[in-house]
């Protein structure tokens, strides 16, 4: 669910901060990237995303419902 001073993820356009940051796209399969904007809600800087890719693969042996909260726990810390 995005933030409430967030726009929802279908209305996200990067701030000039996020565009000028973003140097490369998070490297991961699309699949696991629309899994994390899918089931956070909004999407985030290249560097978190990466991040968040790199915890489902050390996931992917884990049920998917035990990846999505896993998800869900480490996206609102």
């Amino acid at each position: 669910m995005p933030l409430p001073d967030e726009p929802p993820i279908d209305d996200y356009v990067p701030s000039e901060i996020e565009t000028s940051t973003r140097t490369t796209p998070a490297k991961g399969s699309s699949t696991e990237l629309t899994f994390i904007r899918t089931h956070v809600g909004q999407r985030f800087p290249a560097k978190v995303e990466q991040a968040l890719v790199n915890e489902i693969r050390k996931l992917r042996h884990y049920d998917r419902p035990v990846i999505e909260e896993a998800l869900r726990r480490w996206a609102n810390r």
